[in-house]
């Protein structure tokens, strides 16, 4: 995952006009993302975002458990 990348967009996001981020969410990343990047995805995105738009994380998993 390109760090950097991900903070450079997430900024960008956050400094628009849209309400809210949604991270992991239905479009389909979550499935291709092992434990580690999706912690460090959603960790990352919390942190440049400083509370700036709400956010709604993992909002689909591929199991009922």
């Amino acid at each position: 995952m390109d760090v950097s990348l991900l903070s450079m967009q997430t900024s960008k996001i956050c400094e628009s006009q849209v309400k809210g981020l949604v991270i992991a969410g239905s479009t389909g990343e979550f499935t291709n993302l092992n434990e580690k990047n999706y912690q460090l995805l959603i960790e990352t995105v919390l942190k440049v975002n400083n509370g700036r738009k709400d956010i709604v994380c993992g909002a689909c998993e591929n199991s009922v458990k």
